[in-house]
């Protein structure tokens, strides 16, 4: 019974890795009180094709040592979340702009809650500066729970430079547990870019906020109206588009999870996109799943579907995942595009002290559904070992590949050694 708890704890903490790899030193939180959390590695990797070229300029040598901190304090009505880290990375090779050793992908995230049970506030704010010659748009971009958010120049992530992107947020809730609620929300983001070598690569601006209203119509029904305002801006030519948003939507809770349906539409310069959309979410004796399907039209053009499956089916000492989206998102000219991601994981923790990771990772983009698609794939397996209580070392390989329709296709390959240590401080 011992070693099973001991393989359970190791397991998870490789799940948390994998998840979130640039805060995975940052520790199990425990609710309640404050909580610091300190973490290091240090991760050794040779690839063959670092800039991801159509022909590869030769190998190179990439040394990364990462420090994390964390900050949490939760208390009945508040929660308070800090997260940064950077890097100090070495990079030598034929492959490597820039040689030599620097400062690189320093983050931070923040993120505060004041819940007084009728009315929740909200408020964030993120910033993070990258080389891009280091971003893989399929592993960098990770949200909490491991899925992949491909960011809106995702197709455009090539070449060397400077990128930085930033964002505020915040949120207020009125009516929570009550019939009638209403939630109203605002943020602004943006991307901007130096010393880039991809034209394509201009800084941008979003502007949004938006009003929710629900009503509760039954003790197990909700209904929801939303109505949106989002403007977007080329910094570069000092354009801006404006679009808005109605979406009006059942939400039904069933005794293993809710089934949820959604009427979107959208106007903007380009006309009014429809979509209909449905989802059902379930809790299973061993995991979970989440599955629906949509229908999505814009002014004057065809029909298109999308949908998505989220899938986690949990076994003694290992994780099975699988997850699929295909949505209409915006690239970096917020020109309409249907993108579709897939995500599989299979996680499994082989003693006490050791485990592996297997992971498969695939996006696809079509900004005018013609041909000019932008495929990445990547594939990683990794090995992992609890050194002491205290560090744990992990070894792997990682292909990437990368195909545009009017550009080719490049693939690189890589090996990679990781040492890294977390401990947490309650004061």
């Amino acid at each position: 019974m011992g070693k099973l708890v001991i393989s359970r704890v190791l397991l998870a903490g490789l799940l948390a890795a994998l998840a979130h790899p640039a805060l995975a030193q940052t520790g199990t939180v425990v609710p309640g009180g404050l909580e610091l959390s300190f973490g290091f590695s240090e991760r050794l990797e040779a690839d063959d094709n670092l800039p991801l070229a159509i022909t590869s300029p030769g190998n190179s040598t990439v040394s990364t040592t990462r420090l994390s901190f964390a900050l949490k304090s939760e208390t009945k009505t508040e929660r308070l979340s800090f997260t940064a880290s950077t890097a100090v990375r070495a990079a030598y090779g034929s492959g490597v702009t820039n040689k030599g050793t620097n400062l690189d992908d320093p983050r931070f995230d923040l993120a505060y809650s004041r819940d007084v049970g009728n009315s929740v506030l909200s408020v964030g704010a993120n910033y993070r500066r990258s080389d891009v010659q280091f971003l893989r748009p399929l592993s960098d971009f990770l949200d909490a729970n491991g899925q992949i958010i491909l960011p809106t120049d995702a197709s455009d992530l090539t070449g060397t430079g400077n990128r930085t992107d930033y964002g505020v947020n915040g949120s207020l809730a009125w009516g929570v547990t009550a019939p009638f609620g209403v939630t109203v929300s605002a943020g602004a983001s943006g991307l901007t870019y130096s010393q880039v070598s991809n034209p394509a690569l201009t800084d941008t601006q979003r502007r949004n906020i938006a009003a929710n209203f629900r009503l509760r119509l039954n003790d197990v029904t909700d209904g929801n109206v939303r109505l949106g305002f989002d403007q977007f801006e080329n910094v570069a030519t000092a354009n801006t588009t404006n679009s808005r948003t109605l979406a009006i939507g059942l939400t039904r809770q069933l005794v293993d999870g809710s089934l949820n349906a959604t009427f979107t539409a959208r106007n903007s310069a380009g006309g009014t996109r429809l979509g209909f959309d449905v989802r059902r979410d379930m809790q299973l004796p061993t995991g979970s799943l989440g599955y629906g399907v949509g229908l999505t039209k814009p002014d004057g053009g065809s029909i298109g579907v999308t949908g998505a499956l989220d899938w986690q089916y949990q076994l003694p000492q290992a994780n099975i995942s699988a997850r699929l989206n295909r949505s209409v998102t915006f690239n970096t000219a917020n020109v309409e595009q249907l993108q579709t991601t897939l995500a599989l994981g299979y996680n499994q923790a082989l003693s006490p002290r050791t485990g592996m990771a297997v992971n498969l990772s695939y996006s696809v983009a079509d900004p005018a559904g013609l041909a000019n698609d932008t495929t990445n794939a990547n594939f990683g397996a990794s090995y992992f070992i609890a050194v002491t209580s205290d560090w744990n070392m992990s070894l792997g390989y990682n292909y990437n590949m990368r195909n545009n329709d009017t550009v080719g296709r490049a693939n690189s390959n890589s090996v990679f050694l990781g040492l890294s240590r977390n401990f947490n401080i309650r004061p």
